[in-house]
């Protein structure tokens, strides 16, 4: 008799490891994909204005997050002139003063735009907003480009690379008709997240575009997100929720 109900107790207590164990899972794997949904987004440039004359240059920057982004003390645009002086090294820092609110835009503008200069949340001469086709700019996490690396990088203008490209990049491959100069480049509002690789910036890419190419503005193009990606989604929404397959993002689950 006691065997049996010592038999039935071990039964059932496994019977509720397996339970609590089951519940423990669901739980980690909602987190995971929830976690997987804010590291899959980042702070990417909107908008980004090289002059066709005079000094008609700025910036935008987008915060997709449900949360504001202290600027000034979590990031930093570095870049490079005519190719990086050293490989794996930027040449060039420049600090942010301000914070970029919860699903916002961020304007870094250069003070000899012609137009109407009040959207600019920065303006600047030379050298903080003086690049040309040729220079490379990252938006970095990280406030020191002293000692950023690669591996900061959240997204890019160009490549970095010692390699002088000329007069300018190609955007979206070398057949697009488009590149980084003398002109408004405007990301899709469908965007979410940054590219750190530079991939569209290659004579060779082929995939999908994430930028068009127009005239330059003298007064700054009102961009606006489409709104796929503000925040990290609702939790009771299942709809919501990526597929995730844990055994394709091992490191993730460590």
């Amino acid at each position: 008799g006691g065997m049996g109900n010592a038999t039935g107790d071990a039964a059932g207590t496994v019977a509720d490891i397996a339970s609590q164990a089951e519940g423990a899972m669901s739980n980690a794997v909602l987190l995971i994909a929830l976690a997987a949904v804010a590291d899959g987004a980042s702070l990417f440039f909107s908008q980004f204005q090289e002059a066709s004359s005079g000094n008609n240059k700025y910036y935008e920057i987008y915060n997709p997050f449900g949360y504001a982004v202290d600027l000034k003390s979590e990031y930093a645009l570095c870049s490079c002139g005519n190719g990086c002086d050293a490989n794996g090294v930027f040449d060039y820092g420049f600090n942010f003063n301000g914070v970029i609110a919860a699903g916002g835009t961020y304007l870094v503008c250069n003070s000899g735009l012609e137009g109407d200069t009040s959207a600019c949340d920065e303006i600047h001469g030379w050298p903080e907003v003086s690049f040309n086709g040729d220079d490379f700019q990252a938006l970095v996490m990280g406030t020191d480009c002293t000692t950023a690396t690669s591996a900061d990088i959240v997204d890019t203008m160009g490549l970095f690379s010692t390699t002088d490209p000329g007069s300018y990049w190609p955007v979206c491959g070398s057949s697009s008709g488009m590149d980084t100069q003398n002109g408004l480049l405007i990301r899709a509002n469908t965007t979410c997240s940054g590219d750190s690789t530079g991939a569209v910036f290659q004579d060779s890419f082929n995939g999908d575009c994430p930028w068009i190419e127009v005239d330059q503005y003298t007064t700054p193009y009102v961009w606006t997100a489409a709104g796929s990606c503000a925040g990290v989604p609702n939790p009771t929404d299942g709809a919501q929720l990526p597929a995730f397959d844990v055994s394709a993002h091992g490191s993730d689950v460590a």
